[in-house]
């Protein structure tokens, strides 16, 4: 039997999501867990890969098991996993139901902070120059990135992709008074991709790069000279949608 599980995770203490030989990651962690509550070995298979420090607000993975998934189950796993990870539902869905590439949309957010917060330093990114960045040139930046297709461009080297096509939905800034958000919504997403995305966005604010420069580099699918990478934390995993009916079958 296939489930899918939604979660929640906090990455501050994580090597990112996939499994590594040498570091803990949230794969590795689940994994575990579920292999012991449910005394079968369990491998699990995420919707996408999130980078060390990156946070999800909702995640979804599956797994197989021999056994039914009952609704006490989802307490006795966060009753036994670690306060940073947290399970909220679980979906009984068909064999070939598969949590990566069902996905159809992933959403990213990425929050800049332009105030120190000492309670929520790791959920997000504080610039302390944010304040003084040119609005509508790193507005000019991410409304470019619909018009294309592929991302080299922003795609973190070595990443092993195959192709670097991607269907990008949304892409634009939100500014309040104290901080800055970024959200991106695409069919999928390269390694990497969304924090030289705003990397080139606060380069763009700063004036040390031209809208211009960024579209030849898209049209070229070359590297952006002096390429920048926001740190992870303020990047946030916030929604994954699959096709309508695949979650019909909620169990909680």
């Amino acid at each position: 039997m296939r489930y899918f599980i939604e979660s929640s995770y906090h990455g501050g203490k994580y090597a990112g999501w996939q499994r590594q030989p040498h570091d803990i990651t949230v794969q590795q962690i689940l994994e575990e867990a579920f292999s012991l509550i449910l005394r079968e070995d369990i491998r699990i298979t995420g919707c996408g890969r999130t980078d060390a420090g990156v946070h999800a607000r909702q995640y979804f993975f599956h797994f197989d098991s021999q056994g039914d998934f009952t609704p006490d189950l989802l307490l006795r796993f966060n009753k036994y996993l670690p306060p940073d990870i947290a399970l909220h539902h679980a979906y009984r869905v068909s064999e070939e139901a598969h949590a990566r590439y069902a996905a159809i949309r992933r959403t990213y957010q990425y929050y800049i902070t332009y105030k120190k917060d000492a309670l929520a330093g790791d959920l997000s990114f504080w610039y302390p120059y944010a304040r003084q960045l040119d609005k509508a040139a790193m507005q000019d930046v991410a409304g470019l990135l619909t018009a294309f297709q592929e991302f080299k461009t922003f795609c973190k080297e070595g990443s092993g992709a195959k192709h670097h096509a991607c269907t990008i939905f949304a892409s634009r800034w939100t500014f309040t008074d104290d901080e800055a958000i970024y959200t991106i919504s695409a069919n999928r997403f390269l390694r990497g991709m969304v924090r030289l995305i705003v990397g080139a966005c606060l380069q763009a604010g700063r004036g040390s790069l031209h809208v211009d420069e960024v579209r030849t580099a898209l049209e070229t699918q070359a590297a952006l000279q002096k390429a920048e990478s926001a740190p992870p934390q303020g990047l946030h995993l916030i929604n994954v949608e699959y096709p309508p009916g695949l979650l019909a079958d909620g169990i909680l």
